[in-house]
């Protein structure tokens, strides 16, 4: 853990007091002195910043992966984006990738389903459409190392980090 930093960047989270309460985690279990968090769908948005808008070691910004080097005026020294690449185009992954690395100094962590047992298609609202079902190759294939955890492929439990 002394080795991540001390701040976090974390992409995405949902409007609800279950993905809120990864950002105490990182704050108060984990140690990082400061989470940054970008949240593209504005409700969402709203939604964790009145939970977190008198918390000084939290800082939001509404925007997209894609476009981390206009959007945050500073570098975090871990990237934290779980559940999310599937979120955007495959052709995206590795300028999103190049995003990350430019704004992170130590390490990023990412996960996704792994296969197809995600529907792709329209989410829960507009932007949260899953583009394609995440393989192995698609991060290697960019630089990325991966494991895979859970259940094999297209099984409802199997994910890649």
């Amino acid at each position: 853990r002394e080795k991540m930093g001390d701040t976090l960047l974390n992409i995405g989270i949902s409007a609800d007091d279950s993905s809120c309460g990864w950002v105490y985690f990182f704050l108060n279990v984990l140690k990082f002195k400061e989470v940054r968090i970008v949240e593209y769908h504005k409700p969402n948005y709203d939604f964790v910043y009145e939970k977190f808008k008198d918390n000084p070691r939290v800082s939001l910004y509404h925007g997209d992966v894609r476009d981390l080097d206009t959007l945050l005026p500073q570098n975090s020294d871990c990237a934290f984006w779980w559940h999310g690449p599937e979120h955007i185009p495959l052709e995206d992954l590795s300028k999103s990738l190049s995003e990350l690395e430019n704004k992170t100094n130590n390490a990023i962590i990412w996960g996704c389903p792994w296969g197809n047992y995600y529907h792709c298609g329209e989410g829960s609202y507009l932007g949260d459409k899953h583009h394609f079902f995440p393989e192995n190759h698609n991060f290697t294939d960019i630089g990325m190392n991966v494991v895979n955890t859970g259940d094999k492929k297209n099984t409802g439990s199997g994910n890649i980090l």
